[in-house]
């Protein structure tokens, strides 16, 4: 052979080699047209049997990457968690588990919305005034065909799911490892707090984690399109999740085209971070100083929850620059130091190495341990979905810092671990200590053939009054109230503002033995003069819980059922 011939080919153009630099150059000036440079002809379509074969394979190269072993490892764990808590929350509402604050709320909200808005008469508030979530129009279609509470927690779940597989996205970006991405995704998915979230029911800041992980996924890839839908479709479910899309804003700002893996970032990633932070903060002032209070004749209700701080968010803000004591204070209250632990812990403590990325959840765990009310304090509730969401970045970028392959496993393993030993200690899984500790209704109630029957007795435009646990089953009118609403108000607008005319209930559906002495006082003296307005101490003397039926008046009420503990009257109608 020539030893001209042996040589290499060019890495450039494909042809062989020469001593002579010309021959390339010569071989590639055309000579002028021949009959070879006719353009070919169309090549004849595929037979039937052909074509779908080049169907199925098309198909099968774009389904190939799902069959990846670290992908179809991802896939089980969600299907299964999708499963096993889809399961469960359906049971906790079937099983009368679930409670009107909040998913009565939202799904009188959702119905309501489809049904030409109004009054949400389990809170007291307008529609859109108890929070701004327009996001809720998604589901009108849905409630036009039937969708319930159910199908607002399904979806929550399938949200935390989703959320899962962008994070798991993050993870193979930054890491270039799709085993390694594996464990933060699973390490979200599992967290005791997110077990918590769902075992709650339905709020919509969970419907937002999937869109807030999405506009992250966006940026560091530069895909600035989907990057502005995802921040749209996140805010779009609660006026708070601005607040997240801004501190996104400032770290994109911050950063600009550093990553935090060293090597070059997306172009325009700075401006996007300013246009993001002037956007969300710009939302969440016509949102809450506009929107809310428009709708609320008492003002944006959030607000009266922070005590001494202020009760307007001018008051609040300045208080926080200008009073560290008494944000001190609140903070030690709330015990802080804890929160940050707790949900740190779930993924073994290791996004405390990329402290930058926890700012997205900084204002809402501010909010959470300024308020003066102990239940926005745990980790185990839906005002720390945020905060969570932040940790599960930073703990992805806190493993993304190092590039030695060691050091990456180490911390992915304290993970695995973290995430392991709080979900089985804290959580409420099937995989935990706690999950019969009554969290779930696994078993089926005694009286439950007798509450089915009960809370299917209302029409549907008739005015129910009901105990807390029967009214997310009773939300698809008008008129739904938990008992004692509306006679004496309970938990009502932002001051008890827009009383409504107690004239409109049709029905009361209660459990007397599981009402306090007030309220069966209350029921007392409804049962006999129904059609005024109470104020607390104008109740009669409460009865005994067996002995309602004997103070019925029945010109005004009828005693429909008296069953297994569950009272249900029919007010008497001209």
């Amino acid at each position: 052979m020539d030893a001209r011939s042996a040589r290499p080919m060019s890495t450039t153009d494909g042809h062989a080699d020469t001593e002579d630099p010309d021959a390339d150059r010569a071989a590639d000036v055309p000579a002028g047209p021949t009959d070879d440079d006719a353009p070919p002809a169309p090549p004849a379509p595929p037979s039937g049997l052909a074509a779908a074969r080049l169907h199925l394979a098309e198909i099968g190269s774009r389904v190939a990457p799902l069959g990846q072993p670290p992908r179809l490892v991802l896939l089980g764990i969600v299907a299964l968690w999708f499963v096993t808590f889809s399961v469960l929350v359906v049971w906790r509402h079937d099983r009368y588990g679930s409670f009107d604050f909040d998913l009565g709320i939202w799904d009188q909200s959702a119905w309501l919305l489809a049904h030409n808005g109004g009054l949400n008469t389990v809170r007291g508030l307008h529609v859109l005034s108890h929070h701004f979530t327009p996001a809720l129009y998604f589901y009108v279609p849905f409630y036009w065909v039937g969708a319930g509470p159910n199908f607002l927690n399904v979806t929550m779940v399938a949200a935390v799911c989703a959320g899962a597989v962008v994070l798991f996205d993050i993870g193979r970006h930054h890491l270039r490892d799709e085993w390694h991405a594996l464990v933060p995704a699973t390490a979200f998915l599992v967290s005791y707090t997110a077990q918590w979230l769902l075992q709650e029911t339905f709020h919509p800041e969970v419907m937002a984690v999937p869109f807030l992980l999405l506009a992250y996924d966006a940026a560091i890839r530069g895909r600035w399109r989907l990057y502005a839908v995802a921040v749209v479709l996140a805010v779009l479910w609660k006026e708070d999740i601005a607040l997240a899309a801004g501190m996104l804003g400032v770290i994109l700002a911050f950063r600009g085209r550093r990553t935090i893996t060293g090597d070059e970032g997306p172009a325009r990633t700075h401006t996007a971070g300013l246009i993001t932070l002037a956007a969300c903060a710009a939302y969440f002032v016509v949102a809450t100083q506009l929107v809310i209070p428009h709708f609320s004749e008492g003002g944006n209700f959030t607000e009266a929850f922070f005590g001494d701080l202020g009760s307007s968010s001018p008051e609040i803000v300045k208080s926080m620059l200008t009073r560290p004591d008494l944000v001190l204070e609140h903070f030690e209250r709330s015990n802080a130091r804890a929160y940050g632990w707790n949900l740190a812990s779930s993924f073994g403590f290791v996004p405390l190495l990329s402290p930058l990325a926890l700012l997205i959840g900084l204002p809402q765990a501010t909010v959470n341990l300024l308020a003066n009310q102990s239940f926005f304090w745990p980790t185990t509730v839906h005002y720390a979905t945020v905060p969570l969401v932040a940790m599960a970045v930073a703990a992805v970028e806190g493993v993304a810092r190092f590039r030695r392959l060691t050091a990456r496993r180490f911390l992915l393993g304290a993970m695995a671990v973290g995430a392991f030993f709080t979900a089985v200690s804290w959580g409420v899984s099937p995989l935990s200590k706690d999950f019969r500790s009554g969290y779930w209704p696994l078993d089926v109630p005694a009286r439950q053939a007798v509450l089915d029957r009960a809370v299917a007795l209302p029409g549907p435009d008739d005015g129910v009054s009901a105990m807390h646990n029967l009214t997310p089953h009773l939300t698809h009118r008008r008129e739904a109230y938990t008992f004692p609403n509306p006679w004496i108000a309970s938990n009502w607008g932002v001051a008890g503002e827009n009383r409504p005319d107690p004239g409109g209930v049709d029905w009361i559906i209660v459990i007397p033995g599981a009402l306090n002495d007030a309220d069966r006082g209350t029921l007392a003296t409804v049962l006999r003069d129904p059609d005024r307005l109470l104020e607390p101490g104008q109740q009669d003397a409460p009865p005994p819980a067996d002995g309602l039926a004997e103070v019925v008046d029945p010109s005004k009420w009828t005693v429909v059922m008296d069953d297994q503990g569950v009272f249900v009257v029919r007010r008497v109608r001209p």
